[in-house]
């Protein structure tokens, strides 16, 4: 089940990258797609994890096959007295021997390799979906602070506005100067509101563009939107989905390979059996003859 997850999970994000793949993730028009994408595309965690889901599955292909045949040559009866003083009553073997695994010894190693694959796929999605996480929250905060930027300008043009036609009826002796002041005051307030903001927006692009983790890339806009409908899951829904959260899944595969290991340790109290074959030379009787061969 979580091999189909992790494999709808990536052709989901394959079709995103394709319909993304005709606009250019730039400074000035990031979406929150493009940046949870780039941000799995670059983060260093989850490559390392790619890298050892890759090597483990190597390893299970390797621990499913048989142990490899051994080759040998046996020279006899050399460099002794006599005629046995040089190769003349030599006898030479050649002989090939293979081990058989027993007790299932090969099917259970594969089985602890197989379960290995799986507790570091789920190691990946929880943190692919951390990060995803983490990605959508610092945008929407970043993207939410610009939108108030945007507002907080708009006030100030207003206000400086606003000010100038004040200045004007002071001028004219239809207001008091103090509405001017009372006028300056909310404008000053204003532009402190914005120095603030300016530096919440900074801190959170930089944050995002850690995430992202792509040193060619300034973020100076973001775009979209903050407008979403909230449906509030039911709990028996979200008890559902809760067994299948990944964290809770790494589990249930810690149990399994703990398993797995202990009956691949049982199965080692069978001894294997080795079985060989093989071709001898008498040169001190000029014939030939064949070997044969089983131990355990």
């Amino acid at each position: 089940m979580h091999r189909l997850m992790c494999i709808i999970s990536a052709i989901l994000i394959y079709l995103l990258t394709v319909t993304l793949s005709g606009q250019t993730i730039s400074a000035d028009s990031l979406t929150i797609d493009a940046a949870v994408i780039k941000a799995i595309e670059n983060n260093p965690g989850l490559k390392i994890l790619r890298e050892e889901i890759n090597a483990l599955e190597s390893i299970k292909i390797q621990s499913g096959l048989i142990p490899n045949p051994e080759f040998g040559i046996e020279v006899e009866n050399i460099f002794g007295d006599d005629e046995f003083s040089g190769f003349e009553g030599s006898e030479i073997t050649a002989i090939i021997s293979q081990d058989i695994l027993l007790a299932g010894k090969i099917s259970k190693r594969e089985r602890v390799a197989e379960i290995s694959v799986s507790l570091a796929e789920w190691d990946y999605e929880e943190k692919r979906l951390e990060l995803i996480t983490s990605v959508r929250k610092i945008f929407l905060q970043a993207l939410l602070t610009q939108k108030l930027i945007e507002k907080n300008n708009e006030l100030i043009n207003i206000s400086e506005e606003f000010i100038a036609n004040l200045n004007e009826r002071v001028q004219a002796g239809k207001i008091s100067p103090a509405e001017v002041s009372r006028a300056k005051i909310i404008l000053n307030s204003l532009k402190m509101d914005l120095t603030r903001l300016e530096a919440e927006y900074f801190t959170s692009i930089s944050k995002l563009e850690s995430l992202i983790y792509d040193p060619g890339m300034s973020i100076k806009s973001l775009k979209g939107t903050i407008e979403y409908t909230l449906e509030t899951p039911s709990y028996d829904s979200l008890l559902f989905q809760l067994a299948d959260h990944p964290a809770l899944k790494r589990f249930e595969s810690e149990y399994g390979i703990l398993q797995a290991i202990i009956d691949f340790e049982n199965s080692k109290s069978i001894p294997d059996l080795t079985i060989s074959a093989g071709y001898r030379r008498h040169n001190g009787i000029n014939a030939n003859t064949f070997v044969l061969g089983a131990s355990i």
